[in-house]
């Protein structure tokens, strides 16, 4: 299955409709939401965006290996 960022949460492997729930408690909907969430006591810091570009790279990576 392909993911894409409005996929809903539910959609993603290893979350399943029980998890979704969680996470909907948390705002989180989509794989967007997923990707934007962060923790009440999270700190910015300069390695922010590095780490949020090696995931984006992650999770394309597994799309293109389930398109195979």
């Amino acid at each position: 299955m392909s993911l894409k960022l409005n996929t809903e949460i539910k959609f993603v492997s290893g979350v399943g409709p029980a998890r979704a729930k969680l996470f909907n408690k948390l705002g989180v909907y989509t794989v967007e939401d997923l990707l934007e969430y962060f923790p009440y006591a999270w700190e910015f810091g300069p390695d922010d965006a590095a780490i949020r570009q090696r995931l984006v790279e992650v999770i394309k990576h597994k799309n293109e290996r389930v398109k195979e």
